[in-house]
């Protein structure tokens, strides 16, 4: 009879450590997998020529340094069509092609809003935050870690701006752009409160790409996408990105919010390319922004 019992004490003694074992090894692997993680719901999208893989890799770097844990997709043209360039994904380092947080997707040409539109159909997580940079700017690894910080405690029913730089006025159909801080505080009076810029039958007011544009996922529907999708295909839109993808959220009532992450954005020293010997940045935008705004006026 004895020895049962202590066969039972024993047996129930193996039990309890088998289940504390567990318990200590299950919570402290989920604790552990919750403190070095390298999941994260900020997204950085970008978009690149192979002519410019110099200015590329050096962004790159730059978000991979100073927010570890950012995801980074980098939409790359099959063949750049107006330039007939190909990407060959070899030609970029190992540390970027063999990084499980840069995702490279080689994919169709469909201009400047490639950086935008193959990430938001293939991110379904409505939590994610994606930032939309261009690949020639000069940027600082303090802006992008600024940039994230501003937006980590902000609600997901904006779309995060940081400037009051470009708006677009309507009735005379021209491109209007605050150089001038008396303008930009006129501007602030009249039209934003609390940081948001309010509705109004002057200004549509635009994300601009070069500064950086945060865009939580939830916000675009499936139909907003294809607008932005059709609405890039015509002629005067396909270089018009930010001007398609201002007017799509502004017919669906989104609005901008102007975040506050310093003063970065003096045009005369941010861009690399400003002359850009292919003409990749000359566009008379008054022109070619008012016939796109008519065309997207009679067709949405």
């Amino acid at each position: 009879m004895k020895y049962k019992i202590k066969i039972c004490i024993i047996l129930l003694l193996l039990i309890i450590l088998v289940n504390s074992i567990y318990y200590i090894s299950h919570n402290f692997s989920e604790k552990f997998s919750n403190n070095t993680s390298n999941k994260s719901n900020i997204i950085f999208s970008l978009t690149s020529l192979p002519s410019r893989l110099e200015h590329l890799v050096k962004n790159v770097r730059l978000i991979r340094d100073f927010i570890p844990n950012a995801i980074i997709h980098l939409n790359l043209p099959k063949v750049v069509h107006r330039l007939n360039e190909k990407w060959n994904i070899n030609s970029l380092p190992d540390n970027i092609r063999n990084d499980d947080n840069i995702k490279i997707f080689l994919v169709d040409d469909i201009g400047p809003i490639t950086k935008f539109l193959p990430t938001f159909r293939r991110v379904k997580d409505i939590n994610s935050i994606i930032i939309t940079i261009d690949d020639d700017i000069d940027y600082s690894g303090k802006f992008f870690k600024n940039f994230v910080d501003a937006i980590k405690n902000e609600g997901k029913e904006y779309v995060y701006i940081p400037t009051f730089y470009t708006h677009y006025e309507k009735n005379k159909k021209i491109l209007v752009m605050f150089n001038n801080p008396k303008d930009e505080e006129e501007f602030k009076k009249k039209y934003v409160k609390n940081n948001i810029i309010q509705f109004n039958d002057k200004y549509m007011s635009m994300v601009t790409g070069f500064t950086g544009v945060a865009y939580p996922r939830n916000i675009f529907t499936d139909n907003m996408l294809d607008k932005i999708e059709k609405l890039s295909k015509y002629d005067n839109c396909k270089t018009s990105d930010d001007l398609v993808i201002s007017y799509v959220l502004y017919k669906n009532k989104i609005n901008l919010k102007k975040i506050d992450i310093g003063n970065y954005f003096k045009q005369n020293n941010i861009q690399f390319s400003n002359n850009d010997k292919k003409g990749l940045n000359k566009q008379n935008h008054n022109f070619v922004y008012s016939k796109c705004f008519k065309k997207m006026i009679d067709n949405y």
